[in-house]
């Protein structure tokens, strides 16, 4: 059954609306219905009544009328108001008098059964018509039982219906609407760009569900994402060959690093969606360059105070480039922090120890390494042994023991995978 809380949902809550109120409106008509026909079987009960007294009693009126004994028909008419359901019995001659009559003469006939007979004598082969015989019976006992019975079956119809109502809704809740609010959820997310995996519905897959409605969404949302996905790792992809193109003494860097980075991450335990961010931060990590002057940023000798100061900045201008991307928001370590040093000696803020971001950490070990172990204008490329030895002697001062280490002991899966992408470009 749904939880209260998912009822609450926009989907739940106007469905749930609809069958309660559909449910009320069928159980007003069903009480209707049964009361009315209740009141019928009510008033067929008291007509067979009526048609059994007459019956009895017709052949005596007839024997009392051709005698014309006024006394025996007076007790045979009165006889008839022990049924407390009859208020009037009348008998007539063949001339329209009446001859004996009790109980009330009715004002109107819309709430009575009225039943008349004529009354007749067999005199031999002659048949004498003597009068006729009326009686009236009045419908308000059967009215009476009928309203005072109305709220049973109110009751007896709104329980079915609760029954019902929560049925139907418990099936909708399993069929649809968990599904829809999944969706919902899902493609808000989306929206908002946290990353999401692939979209599944928890339902059993059969010959029904494989190619119904629900499924052609759920596929539809996927290539969206995908397509998204794609058009959104392009569009930093981009980025990052821009600053590559502006400067080219660092060309492949970006892509190394990220990889560099996501296997390390991956290493260390971080989740498909910590990595993705590690990945996007990696991308954009020097994007903060930008706004550095070109005379500041390709200057071949050393920089001035005032220079390195602004050179400094980098991450700053990273920041408040990307800080009103939302997707991006949590990529933002990398950008930020990737220049600070575990004993606390970096910038722009001086983070310490583990105050500095784990992306950034994971980051600085993967930058170092390929700064290192890349030909540069200002010196050749270090052996990889050199580099790992540097490393060693940084950890605990520029960087975390615990990624240093990591690094070192998985270093063949980290590295295999860049070294093979080089060779195979550079061929």
């Amino acid at each position: 059954m749904p939880k209260l809380e998912e009822l609450k949902s926009e989907i739940g809550k106007r469905f749930a609306l609809y069958v309660v109120s559909l449910g009320m409106i069928t159980a007003i008509v069903l009480s209707f219905v049964l009361s009315y026909r209740y009141y019928r079987s009510k008033v067929s009960i008291i007509e067979n009544t009526v048609d059994n007294i007459v019956k009895t009693s017709e052949s005596s009126i007839e024997q009392s009328l051709w005698i014309y004994d006024t006394r025996e028909l007076a007790l045979i008419v009165k006889g008839f108001l022990l049924n407390d359901n009859i208020v009037f019995v009348q008998i007539t001659d063949e001339h329209g008098n009446t001859i004996v009559s009790a109980g009330k003469p009715p004002r109107g006939h819309h709430n009575d059964i009225e039943k008349t007979i004529p009354l007749y004598y067999q005199d031999g082969d002659k048949k004498v018509y003597l009068g006729k015989l009326t009686v009236v019976a009045s419908k308000e006992a059967a009215l009476r039982e009928t309203v005072s019975s109305f709220l049973t079956f109110f009751l007896q119809s709104v329980l079915l219906m609760f029954i019902i109502t929560v049925g139907i809704i418990h099936l909708f809740w399993r069929l649809v609407s968990r599904h829809l609010i999944t969706i919902k959820e899902y493609t808000r997310n989306l929206k908002l760009g946290k990353y999401q995996p692939p979209l599944t519905l928890n339902r059993p897959v059969n010959k029904y569900t494989k190619n119904d409605e629900l499924t052609s969404v759920v596929e539809a949302i996927n290539y969206m994402r995908s397509e998204a996905e794609k058009a959104y790792q392009a569009t930093l992809e981009g980025w990052a060959r821009m600053l590559e193109l502006r400067d080219r003494e660092t060309e492949g860097h970006s892509r190394r690093v990220t990889n560099i980075s996501v296997n390390l991450a991956r290493k260390l335990g971080l989740n498909e969606e910590e990595i993705r961010y590690v990945h996007y931060g990696a991308l954009l990590h020097d994007i903060g360059k930008i706004a550095i002057p070109d005379d500041i940023l390709f200057k071949p000798g050393p920089l001035t105070p005032e220079e390195r100061a602004i050179m400094n900045r980098h991450p700053i201008y990273a920041y408040e480039m990307l800080k009103d991307l939302e997707p991006l928001r949590p990529a933002l370590a990398i950008p930020l922090y990737h220049h600070e040093n575990w004993d606390g000696t970096g910038y722009p803020e001086g983070l310490k120890g583990e105050e500095i971001p784990l992306p950034a950490r994971i980051f600085a070990v993967a930058d170092n390494w390929d700064a290192l172990t890349t030909d540069r204008p200002y010196r050749k490329a270090w052996p990889k042994e050199k580099a790992l030895e540097y490393l060693k002697e940084q950890s605990g001062k520029k960087f975390d023991p615990h990624v240093v280490d990591i690094f070192i002991k998985y270093f063949d899966e980290i590295v295999r995978d860049i070294d093979k992408s080089d060779n195979q470009k550079s061929s």
